[in-house]
Order: C-alpha cells, then structure tokens, then sequence
C-alpha cells in the first residue's frame, strides 16, 4: 500500500429549504447556481482565516492505477442528495401567461 485515503462522508444532503431561505425568485436562482456548482465541482467560497486570503473548494477526483495498470477514478465529492421541499409553495419564478404565480 502506498497511500491510503480516507473519506468523512458518503453522502451530503444538499437542502433546499425554501420556505426560509429562498423565498422569491432572486434567492431561489442563487441556490441553484450553488447546487450546480456543487454537482460540477467549481463551487468556490473565498474567506478570510488569521489575516490571509483563502479559498475553499471541492476536492478533484482521485485518478490512479490498479495492479494491472488500468487507470481508475475515484470521486473527490461525495454523492449528493438534494432536498427541495419548497415545490408547493406559490412563487413568482413560474408565471402563467397572465402574469399570476402557479400553484
């Protein structure tokens, strides 16, 4: 064995709680931008830790070799489970032709 990996999570629960934090259609366009990057691995965050400029960033994929030389990939990301329980609520990011929310 040379190197060993090890991974915190399978999974993640990416939620989409609009009925709090994305209410209109601005908000709910920036969570799905978000998710998005996510799902595409360009999500960056820049902070600012003991004075100095970071950025945090999704993990690459892990590409390596198996004993028989054929290349393999394991995922940098954990799988994601998206919660969208806002579905049934009236916004006003779907519009009928009349200009009234949908239901």
């Amino acid at each position: 064995i040379k190197d060993i990996t090890v991974e915190g999570a399978l999974t993640a629960i990416l939620d989409m709680e609009d009925s709090v934090a994305a209410v209109d259609a601005e908000d709910k366009s920036k969570v799905y931008r978000n998710i998005c990057g996510v799902f595409r691995g360009s999500l960056e965050a820049p902070f600012v830790k003991d004075g100095q400029q970071m950025v945090r960033r999704a993990n690459r994929d892990v590409w390596y070799r198996d004993e028989r030389g054929d290349a393999k990939m394991l995922p940098g990301r954990v799988v994601c489970l998206v919660r969208n329980v806002g579905h049934h609520m009236f916004t006003d990011m779907v519009l009928t032709q009349d200009g009234r929310t949908v239901p």
